[in-house]
């Protein structure tokens, strides 16, 4: 398109691979704050003579190297930086060329329908407001404080990278449109600085919702996800993570959750875990609003026939029939009748899991004026107790389909080699079985690390260690079953060594 400034990541190659990447990236070690782990010198600068009186300096962590080398990297840093300066907020053509004729006709009949999404989810926030009980503390007299609002999330709001990515997804695509596979080139430097995730307190609501496995996905992935579910004799809690909110961002959001029911949480119960401290003590005086989208009903199970014909299209269940068929006949497989065949994947639990371990680290890629930061664990970043600890809380607060899997009602496969779901973890290509493909969500450069401290978890955590002894584990065997699912968000960018996730993995491992 014309007059957009494109990513410069292969300008920039030069600067990434010699000056960052010589790094290994600036990692967050734990308990230090982010992006505070040492730097390290460039093997280049190391084995230059130690009597050199030119100090590397920012380029070698403080360690000498040549006058020569550090002009040359300066000279390198410094047409980078003028690059980088030419790069501009892209402006949006006044027409649709030709070609994208239909693409507007679509468009415009998608923009009736946002409007009357957009109606409906402005009527329901105002009665949300309506509804949302005021303090009767008399403290609180004659202060007029307009209403706060959260959004109550739990499930892949944990991965703070695959949040990002949907962000840097999002605004590139309003560009390029809906089918293009993304490549580096289509990111402009806004769109990836801007793209930042923005930050969640980690809370526990007390009472009155479950979370479950009970959302169905539909083609073209065909697995479970959690829900969250009213249930007024819950009594367990459910850890998740508290989102600042608005009005504008409740419209927004209304679009891209569709089907589910608005539940709202009462403050008194969201927990902050400092004592005895609720989102109430810390809003003493005005409304505070918090919202999740999940639904009014509670199922006693996730293949519940009547829960799944109220909530889902029949053809959402059974679009998984043929590949499901064939991992049932797989040797030593336990499959039974099943109304729905969506299955129970280790590549969507994984992006969960993975989230709250690596949460706070990130690899920094530095070029000069400007850090792009990759979210998730590289180097020498290690799962900490309190990591481990949260990871847990998630799977504590979770009901488990323990008994449905047992019966095997539902199969629950380790598809690592083959992730189904939407944006699976940064993975190696050299784990995946081809042409199977992998994701951009937060990792970890040591792959089967994590993949072992998420086992870990779930084969000692009393919730799920019955359930976890019946995982399909013939991963290449499966592979071999499994539809090959295409990305157009990531494919080309997981293929692509210069892409920003594979150099901070990569570099980092």
């Amino acid at each position: 398109m014309a007059g957009v400034q494109r990513f410069p990541i292969r300008l920039c190659v030069a600067v990434l691979s010699w000056v960052a990447l010589g790094r290994r990236g600036a990692v967050a070690a734990p308990g230090a704050g982010v992006g505070a782990a040492p730097e390290i010198s460039l093997p280049e600068a190391a084995a230059l003579s130690a009597d050199d009186s030119c100090a590397a300096g920012e380029f070698a962590g403080g360690g000498d190297a040549s006058c020569a080398l550090e002009l040359r990297l300066r000279r390198v840093e410094v047409r980078a930086l003028e690059r980088a300066r030419t790069l501009t907020t892209p402006v949006l053509p006044d027409a649709y060329p030709e070609s994208r004729q239909e693409d507007f006709q679509t468009e415009v009949v998608d923009s009736e329908a946002l409007q009357d999404s957009r109606a409906r989810a402005q009527a329901a926030f105002a009665k949300l407001v309506e509804e949302a009980e005021a303090p009767t503390d008399e403290s609180c007299n004659g202060i007029g404080v307009e209403p706060v609002v959260y959004n109550f999330a739990i499930g892949s709001i944990f991965n703070d990278e695959s949040r990002r990515s949907s962000s840097l997804f999002a605004a590139t695509r309003s560009r390029v449109g809906p089918t293009k596979n993304l490549t580096n080139g289509d990111f402009t430097f806004n769109d990836v600085v801007g793209s930042a995730p923005g930050s969640y307190r980690l809370v526990t609501v007390a009472k009155g919702f479950v979370r479950k496995w009970t959302n169905v996905n539909g083609p073209p992935t065909n697995f479970w996800a959690v829900s969250l579910h009213k249930d007024a004799s819950a009594r367990a809690g459910v850890f998740g993570g508290l989102v600042a909110s608005s009005r504008e961002t409740f419209v927004e959001m209304s679009s891209r959750e569709t089907g589910y029911d608005y539940l709202v949480v009462p403050p008194e119960d969201v927990l902050l875990g400092d004592d005895d401290l609720t989102l109430r003590t810390v809003h003493p005086c005005g409304k505070v609003i918090v919202y999740a989208y999940g639904y009014k009903s509670n199922p006693p199970s996730i293949v519940d026939v009547n829960f799944l014909k109220q909530t889902f299209p029949a053809s959402a269940c059974q679009s998984g029939t043929a590949q499901y068929k064939r991992v049932c006949a797989l040797n030593g497989v336990n499959c039974s009748t099943t109304p729905c065949y969506q299955m129970f994947v280790t590549s969507y639990l994984d992006v969960v899991m993975a989230g709250l371990l690596v949460k706070g680290l990130y690899a920094n890629i530095q070029l000069p004026g400007v850090d792009y930061k990759v979210w998730g664990g590289t180097g020498d970043s290690i799962f900490s107790e309190e990591s481990i600890r949260r990871t847990n809380e998630f799977v504590n607060t979770t009901v488990w389909p323990n008994s449905e899997i047992a019966a095997g009602k539902v199969l629950y496969i380790n598809d690592r080699r083959c992730p189904r779901n939407k944006n699976p973890l940064w993975t190696p290509a050299s784990y995946l079985v081809p042409p199977h493909r992998a994701g951009t969500s937060s990792s970890y450069s040591h792959i089967d690390v994590l993949f072992e401290q998420i086992d870990s978890i779930l084969s000692a955590n009393p919730f799920t260690k019955e359930m976890f002894k019946h995982r399909v584990n013939q991963q290449v065997a499966l592979c071999d079953e499994l539809d090959v699912i295409a990305r157009a968000d990531t494919d080309a960018l997981v293929d692509d060594p210069f892409s920003l996730w594979n150099l901070a993995y990569t570099n980092g491992a």
